[in-house]
């Protein structure tokens, strides 16, 4: 029977991976470990925490969104480049949000309360906090009034809410989803079922796809052509209605860093996004920054995403091949498909542990 080490942090869950090769553990301090199940050597830690996304909304200006986690800060990103912008403190495990048309305000709803919150979107502040006596608010949104804010209980209820006396001023007999027309534009329509998000127009289905999560919401972008949507592994996907394609992925770690990519890996992120992330190649696992050269392409997410003019995805481009020039590469040199150096040390000749303050052992290094 194998041993494995683990000296850091207290144990919370092991997995195995289907290949019965590595073994997958999870701390107390939130890292990942990958072990290899043969030798019991740990092969990488990975140090950041992706939470589960819980809610989304477009901004009026077409150029942001606002994405809810669980546990975390509600954030804000730029789905013009795919970089996280900002983030609101005091707003855990936001399940509903709502933006005024003028773009200053929002509301919000969490998980399990009987509260929801108005927030002036300029400087992050609360202006209220609005608290139903029994039942949990589940759904809120500004009324046409803007005076007015409805928010929808557990049992169903529909309540009007004065926004300056923070009292209730109406129970609606109609059901809230009346109300609710996030998931219309048009003629186009979208339903979520568990994993499964679906997008049709005039009964034709523009997206039609299946998510590695639970799918927590999904909003229409501002000017209808895309769908965003969060899940509950910490994704928030943009797809675009005209192809039916996937355009990104985006992911919140810890509080302060990112990372957007697209289908085939080309990224952007924030320096520490790293210390979470590592790629995969079969059944190698390989360090984030191997492959940062090739892949780390703000210049393509931008493109992507088509919001970006064209002079900034030219000066980003610009910026990537300077980049290459002066660590002496070309694109040619790290296009086709990348092999990198391999380091192997044959793990039966040497003990898990030494009590010696020196040790000496054998390698073999090749590059193909």
């Amino acid at each position: 029977m194998q041993k494995f080490t683990r000296d850091i942090a207290l144990l919370t869950s092991i997995a195995m991976s289907p290949d019965y090769r590595t073994v997958i553990s999870s701390a107390e301090d939130r890292s990942l470990d990958l072990w290899d199940i043969t030798s019991g050597r740990r092969i990488r830690t990975l140090k950041g925490y992706v939470q589960p996304a819980l809610a989304v909304e477009s901004m009026p200006d077409g150029k942001h969104i606002l994405v809810g986690s669980k546990n975390k800060n509600l954030a804000m990103w730029d789905i013009t480049i795919g970089r996280l912008v900002r983030s609101f403190d005091r707003s855990y495990n936001i399940t509903h949000i709502d933006v005024s048309k003028d773009g200053k305000y929002m509301v919000t709803t969490a998980h399990n309360t009987r509260f929801f919150k108005l927030w002036n979107l300029r400087t992050g502040n609360i202006l209220g906090t609005y608290m139903e006596k029994k039942d949990n608010i589940i759904w809120v949104m500004f009324d046409e009034d803007p005076d007015y804010i409805l928010a929808a209980t557990e049992n169903g209820e529909l309540k009007k809410w004065s926004k300056k006396e923070k009292k209730i001023k109406k129970n609606l007999k109609e059901n809230y989803s009346v109300y609710d027309d996030r998931n219309e534009y048009g003629n186009r329509k979208l339903t979520i079922d568990n994993r499964q998000i679906i997008v049709s127009e005039n009964g034709k289905n523009l997206v039609n796809d299946l998510q590695r999560g639970i799918v927590t919401d999904a909003v229409f972008s501002t000017d209808g052509e895309k769908v965003i949507t969060t899940n509950d592994m910490g994704e928030t996907l943009i797809y675009n209605l005209l192809s039916g394609d996937l355009l990104v992925s985006m992911a919140m770690i810890d509080d302060f860093d990112y990372i957007t990519y697209t289908p085939d890996y080309y990224y952007t992120s924030s320096k520490g996004a790293s210390k979470a992330l590592a790629f995969r190649e079969g059944e190698k696992i390989i360090p984030f920054a191997q492959m940062e050269l090739r892949l780390n392409r703000p210049d393509i997410v931008a493109d992507r995403l088509g919001y970006a003019s064209e002079k900034l995805i030219a000066s980003y481009r610009s910026a990537y091949l300077k980049r290459l020039k002066r660590l002496g590469y070309s694109e040619e040199d790290i296009s086709g498909n990348l092999t990198l150096p391999v380091v192997e040390i044959d793990d039966s000749k040497y003990p898990l542990a030494t009590q010696n303050k020196q040790f000496k052992y054998e390698l073999t290094a090749s590059d193909s």
